[in-house]
């Protein structure tokens, strides 16, 4: 595989960390400008060999990339001949962060069955460092809105926020920008605003960036995409004419049609709540 050079002298290319099973670099590599993913990493077995399989020109690293960082570094440095790689996407878990899971994680602490610092949310610095030695033109970083706010040990072991971390090492090289996105303005069928990170290395694109200092922004920056559509799209337009048998939360779980067709069981609470909320609301409202 042959591999574009950019005029900033990077590899047309990309790297993924927290690879899931691969669904988020169907755009890199599908997408219009066909951006090969040279490299994955995925801790669980199962999504590893689903990337192996979708994605056979990829290297899959499997397992926990605080062992697998300098290994990952190495094979795109040999890869590159020492070029640096156009981009690098990282989504580190975001159960730790997300306000979702506040309640119950703060419980467990409570009851003395979770320790009070949640792992996963320290995953962020290893990929900072592998930005650090592999230096690519740009970086995307997803993760819930609660990132803001969410304080770990940093590399010196001293509390500080995520955030903050990432200006101190990564700003004097990059011009990075946090801000809120919500998904259903770009054709998603469903409401999910998350903080979505970018950074960039390039010099014209630095020099655009008049608040080099500010990180967090509740409004979208000159780094950050206008929304493509004016309302959001619903469900109903999105599969509403998929010819499947209908399925229920308690007792029809999986389509005899199409065995992907599927849906998580539903407890009584759960199953009462959505019964009884109105389409196109929610059960908060």
């Amino acid at each position: 595989m042959r591999l574009k050079t950019l005029t900033s002298g990077a590899k047309l290319c990309a790297v993924t960390l927290f690879s899931g099973g691969g669904i988020g670099d169907i755009a890199l590599e599908l997408g219009s400008r066909k951006i090969p993913v040279i490299a994955k990493c995925e801790l669980l077995e199962e999504r590893a060999a689903l990337l192996r399989t979708n994605y056979p020109k990829s290297e899959i690293f499997q397992g926990d990339i605080w062992e697998l960082k300098d290994s990952i570094c190495e094979y795109v440095h040999s890869k590159l001949n020492g070029s640096r790689p156009w981009l690098i996407v990282l989504s580190p878990p975001c159960q730790g962060m997300s306000s979702n899971s506040a309640g119950r994680i703060g419980k467990a602490i409570s009851e003395g069955k979770r320790p009070k610092e949640d792992k996963r949310n320290r995953l962020i610095l290893p990929g900072i460092e592998m930005i650090e030695k592999l230096k690519p033109d740009w970086f995307i970083l997803e993760n819930v809105m609660n990132m803001q706010n969410t304080v770990i040990r940093n590399e010196n072991d001293q509390p500080e926020n995520i955030l903050n971390m990432m200006s101190r090492r990564l700003s004097g090289e990059y011009s990075i920008k946090s801000s809120p996105l919500e998904f259903a303005y770009f054709g998603v069928p469903q409401n999910r605003e998350r903080l979505v990170t970018v950074g960039c290395s390039l010099d014209k694109i630095k020099q655009l960036d008049d608040s080099p200092e500010t990180v967090f922004s509740l409004e979208k920056s000159f780094l950050h995409p206008e929304y493509n559509h004016k309302k959001p799209i619903t469900l109903r337009q999105t599969i509403g004419d998929l010819t499947v048998d209908k399925l229920d939360g308690q007792s029809k779980l999986i389509s005899d049609e199409n065995p992907l067709h599927r849906i998580p069981e539903l407890n009584p609470e759960h199953y009462r709540l959505i019964s009884k909320t109105p389409e196109g609301e929610t059960a908060f409202n």
